[in-house]
């Protein structure tokens, strides 16, 4: 005979339900507004990179810098 004793009939139920009722409030979540949103992964396609955005704002300032002069000129 083993010393291990099988688990009663029902005994993980509960655990079962925990898990069910998590699985439910995750698909719950997402329909208010305010939830909180997955967090995209870098270097996926479709997705830029920190760098890639930080380099298209410095260069549409420095678009912004050298045509303020015009504008100015125009007044």
């Amino acid at each position: 005979m083993s010393s291990v004793q099988k688990p009663k009939i029902g005994a993980g139920h509960g655990m079962a339900m925990l898990r069910s009722g998590f699985k439910e409030i995750g698909q719950v979540l997402p329909a208010f507004p305010d939830s909180m949103k997955v967090v995209e992964e870098y270097g996926l396609f479709g997705n830029t990179l920190p760098q890639e955005v930080y380099d298209q704002k410095q260069s549409m300032l420095q678009e912004l810098e050298l045509n303020e002069p015009e504008m100015e000129m125009g007044l």
